[in-house]
This record gives C-alpha cells, structure tokens and sequence, in this order.
C-alpha cells in the first residue's frame, strides 16, 4: 500500500502515514503536519518504518491513518 508520511511540526518524534495526500485526516491536536514524503508498505514488512507493517497497514485500515509511536 502507497502511503503518505508526515511529521508534525511541533513533535519531530512522531510520524504519520496516512492515505490522504493532503494529510488532512491526521489528528489536529498534532498539527500543522508536513509531508515527509511516500512510502510503500506490504504485510510483514519489517520495521524499517518505525513500527511493524501491519499494525500500520490496520491502523490505515481502521481510522484512515496511523500515528507512531501511539504514546
């Protein structure tokens, strides 16, 4: 799957990935997100993109993003 990455520019450790080019279904309370480009993820890819595939893969899935780290 083709996401979309962005940070948020008030928390440099967190990352977002989401479908949405735009970004704009991303949480407001992290906002102003900025793209940090695209990335492609299949089921049981490693962690080369910060958490496991497919936990990522099921948050898009289930909210229409997903936010890492989740704390």
């Amino acid at each position: 799957m083709r996401l979309h990455r962005f940070k948020p520019a008030s928390n440099k450790k967190k990352i977002g990935f989401t479908i949405d080019p735009s970004g704009a279904n991303l949480p407001e309370k992290f906002a102003p997100w900025v793209s940090a480009g695209t990335v492609n993820i299949r089921a049981g890819d490693g962690p080369k993109v910060g958490d496991n595939a497919n936990a990522i893969l099921a948050g898009v899935e289930r909210d229409g993003f997903f936010i890492f780290p989740s704390s």
